[in-house]
């Protein structure tokens, strides 16, 4: 009797167990982000975070990865290639099977080596520099390389007339600015423009930016070409407005284009023309249910960053179902060019994990961005 009543017991006590291990939930998958978060270039960090999150919790809703929720942990990548190491390390030693990131060139180079010796995988929703062009590595990215939107810029510019052209760009992030001007003075001079001048200035000393604006300016160019963060690229805008009139045409690479230009360039920054690979007024059902979702979840209007940091979560996210949630074969998953859904339209990722996208030049128009090509 007493023996019948213990094994009674044991099976209760069993059969509780195993009710509780099957109730308990699945331990998420961790996915980073590397961004920045502060600093000058936060607009692009704070919405590439965002986009990602807002990604991660749509793919949560629909079941997420395997029976696992996915997890966003987020570090700031600062502005140094130590600060941009040491994040990547901090979130690969929590357990991530991915990053998100960076949002800027100088730090995707300075965080790669890092993510390589892990074995892991950086998917860099904005990192446009051609020195990451065609190589079979842990770099994926959802954005082109710059060259096609430096050559797109200098055909418009040069469609418009424009013979000569002063170039400015900030150092701080030369592997995106150096290529993206190399690129249009290269594609400019060969349809028969003229560089005037090369001015480098350091966003960290904030005197050299009206000494590169007046510098531009005293040749009397035709168009000034700016490479430098939206709230740098405005402050430029705002310098060439005091000291020439009338003002070039003034042509920006993609680095500024986001709407912290309007905050702190106000009506100097209208008129500059962008060349980007991302309507700002689309009107495809996608974006439109993409652009409702970003400003309920967060309050604000996505930028460009933010599309494609959820594009790369995406992207991230059948990887993983191809590798049943693993970090495991993921760089295979990745470069296997297997179209994904976006936003607008499908992505396809090459073998080395470059992406191409059609460029379209867009400009400021009573304070919004416009596409005009």
């Amino acid at each position: 009797m007493r023996a019948g009543l213990i094994w009674v017991i044991l099976g209760g006590v069993l059969t509780v167990g195993i009710a509780v291990v099957l109730l308990r939930p699945s331990p998420p998958i961790l996915v980073g982000f590397s961004g920045p978060l502060t600093g000058v270039n936060s607009d692009l960090g704070v919405q590439g975070r965002n986009g990602a999150q807002l990604a991660i919790e749509h793919i949560n809703a629909g079941g997420g990865i395997n029976g696992h929720q996915l997890e966003l942990l987020s570090m700031d990548d600062g502005p140094t290639a130590e600060s941009a190491r040491d994040a990547d390390s901090a979130l690969l030693r929590q357990g991530v099977v991915a990053i998100i990131g960076h949002m800027t060139s100088n730090q995707a180079i300075a965080g790669l080596p890092v993510v390589e010796q892990h074995g892991a995988v950086m998917i860099a929703p904005t990192v446009s520099t051609p020195l990451l062009t065609g190589k079979r590595d842990g770099f994926f990215r959802l954005m082109p390389d710059n060259d096609s939107w430096a050559y797109a810029t200098a055909d418009y510019a040069l469609a418009q007339g424009l013979k000569t052209v002063s170039v400015i760009y900030e150092t701080a992030n030369q592997a995106f600015a150096g290529s993206f001007v190399d690129g249009f003075v290269t594609q400019f001079e060969a349809g028969g423009g003229r560089l005037l001048q090369r001015i480098p200035f350091t966003s960290a000393q904030r005197d050299t930016l009206e000494a590169a604006a007046i510098r531009a300016v005293s040749t009397n160019p035709d168009t000034i070409v700016l490479a430098a963060s939206a709230r740098d690229t405005a402050a430029l805008a705002q310098f060439i407005d005091a000291h020439d009139s009338p003002r070039p045409v003034l042509l920006s690479s993609s680095w500024a284009y986001t709407r912290e230009i309007f905050l702190a360039g106000g009506r100097a920054v209208e008129g500059i023309v962008f060349t980007i690979s991302y309507l700002p007024d689309d009107t495809r059902e996608g974006y439109l249910a993409f652009r409702k979702a970003y400003t309920e979840r967060f309050g604000w209007e996505p930028n460009f960053a933010a599309a494609l940091a959820y594009e790369s979560a995406k992207v991230l996210a059948a990887a993983l179902r191809r590798t049943g949630g693993r970090a495991q074969g993921l760089r295979e998953a990745l470069a296997a060019g297997t179209p994904v859904q976006g936003i607008s339209e499908t992505v396809t990722l090459d073998q080395y994990g470059d992406v191409q996208r059609p460029p379209y030049i867009v400009t400021i128009r009573n304070g919004e961005f416009v596409s005009i090509q």
